[in-house]
């Protein structure tokens, strides 16, 4: 059995190396016309995790909706059932 290692080579671009953070980003640029925007330098990470927490409220939010109107169904189902039992007896 012959086995071959492969070395893996990362090729590295020495401007990425940077940390660049700049404040502003120009959008549009026409001679002396600037369009910027604010840069958010919010963390990748904190920027996920901020989408994951709304995305469970979001779900926590469907789950209260959901178990409230299965309430109302279960409450009108009986009320149903009353009125047919009233109406058989």
């Amino acid at each position: 059995m012959i086995s071959r290692t492969i070395a893996v080579i990362p090729i590295i671009d020495k401007v990425a190396q940077r940390e660049v953070k700049a404040g502003l980003k120009i959008l549009h640029n026409q001679g002396d016309k600037f369009k910027v925007e604010k840069v958010d330098h919010q963390a990748f990470h904190q920027r996920i995790f901020a989408g994951l927490l709304r995305g469970e409220q979001h779900i926590r939010q469907m789950h209260r909706l959901f178990a409230e109107k299965d309430d109302q169904n279960q409450t009108k189902a009986q009320q149903t059932e009353v009125q047919h039992g009233l109406e058989d007896g």
